[in-house]
């Protein structure tokens, strides 16, 4: 896993669905899409999901989203948060997105 998932902007650390993708090799649509369909309250998706866009290969405009550490873990990865192991002492497998969060988060 990589640490560059997480990155500090004003102060606030996030992530984003285009590193979601990249980092856990999963189709950036399908990413979008979860986020997209996740059933929350309005102010919740306000503040913690924030749409976005970035440049492709072709230097054509696409859509992404940035997510905070309640957004990151409200979103249901679980195949993403199921296949991060943690490669410190012991090895366990993270399936539980508070740990994950704090794996990902509290390294800024």
């Amino acid at each position: 896993m990589t640490t560059d998932l997480v990155f500090n902007e004003n102060g606030k650390a996030l992530t984003n669905s285009l590193l979601i993708a990249q980092t856990f090799e999963k189709e950036h649509a399908r990413v979008m899409r979860d986020i997209r369909e996740l059933s929350c309250s309005e102010v919740f998706r306000l503040g913690n999901f924030a749409d976005t866009s970035y440049l492709d290969r072709q230097g054509k405009r696409q859509p992404m989203y940035n997510l905070t550490r309640d957004g990151f873990t409200s979103v249901d990865f679980t195949e993403l948060k199921d296949a991060l192991s943690v490669t410190a002492e012991n090895s366990a497998v993270l399936s539980d997105g508070r740990n994950l969060q704090r794996n990902l988060f509290q390294r800024l």
